[in-house]
């Protein structure tokens, strides 16, 4: 079962911004795109720090989920 903490949503968007800018680019931006993240996500609250460190906790689902360009669909638990 996937904790609800986990936030797959939000995961998966963020792995596959991160892995589309690094396979187009070939570097990470995190400059650039904390911003971007924190605008669309967390209401201007993020910054590069915050990315980086997210980056690094998540090597494996930006690994797995970045390349699918599209978000999977997972069930979420009535509320």
């Amino acid at each position: 079962m996937v904790e609800s903490r986990w936030e797959p949503v939000k995961t998966a968007a963020m792995s596959q911004l991160v892995w589309y800018v690094k396979e187009t680019t070939g570097q990470y931006h995190d400059g650039l795109v904390a911003p971007l993240i924190g605008a669309l996500i967390y209401n201007g609250n993020w910054d590069t720090d915050s990315l980086k460190q997210w980056r690094q906790r998540h090597v494996s689902e930006i690994r797995r989920l970045g390349p699918l360009r599209v978000l999977p669909v997972l069930p979420r638990p009535p509320h």
